[in-house]
Formats: structure tokens, C-alpha cells, sequence
């Protein structure tokens, strides 16, 4: 950290971190790739891929009327065994995902 208390960015890849002596904030944004315009474990359609959007799906599979998504978060939430449908699998990928713990999404295709 500077003397200043300047907050500093470094970006590498699709994760941009900003951290200041008060909080740290770690964003992580998935853009389009060979897979057309889908954005891998954009479950609410906000842009980035964070708890979130895991936090979304499980809300949609406990009350689908109160916690609806919308056609395209159901098709970016699809990141284990994509094909399968949506399930907490999904939302574990997304997790896993936003933790460092694997680097790309979706974790698996459907056999």
C-alpha cells in the first residue's frame, strides 16, 4: 500500500482486485468466449460471478415463484454438467469458482 492510502488495481485476467488499509474487494467478471454470448455462472445477470449469483440459484430451487430467473441466468447458472438443468451443484461450482479453488466455468459438461 502506498503512504498515501491510495487504493491500488491490479488486474490479471478476468479478476480485478482493489484493496485500500480499509477493505478489500475481489470481483471477478466473466466474459464470452467460444460459447457465443453466455456468461458462465451469471446467475442474476449482474456482469460479474461472485456467492451471489450460487446465492440466487439456491433461492430459485427452494421457491421458483418468489425467486424466479430470468431465461438467460438460467442459461449462464448451468455450470456442473452443463446440460443437466440447475442444481445445487450449480451453485457449488459458482462458489468454487469465486474461492480460487477452479479456474473456469462451466466445471463440467453433461455425458
Amino acid at each position: 500500500m502506498a503512504d498515501d492510502d491510495t487504493p491500488r488495481v491490479t488486474t490479471t485476467k478476468a479478476t480485478t482486485t482493489t484493496s485500500s488499509a480499509k477493505a478489500t474487494t475481489t470481483t471477478t467478471t466473466v466474459t464470452a468466449s467460444e460459447d457465443g454470448d453466455i456468461n458462465w455462472g451469471d446467475a442474476n445477470t449482474d456482469g460479474h460471478v461472485s456467492v451471489g449469483d450460487a446465492v440466487a440459484i439456491l433461492q430459485n430451487i427452494g421457491n421458483k415463484d418468489k425467486y424466479e430467473l430470468s431465461p438467460e441466468g438460467k442459461r449462464n447458472a448451468d455450470v456442473y454438467d452443463n446440460g443437466d438443468g440447475i442444481s445445487s451443484k450449480d451453485a457449488l461450482s459458482i462458489m468454487k469458482y469465486d474461492a480460487h479453488l477452479i479456474d473456469k466455468l462451466p466445471e463440467s459438461y453433461k455425458k
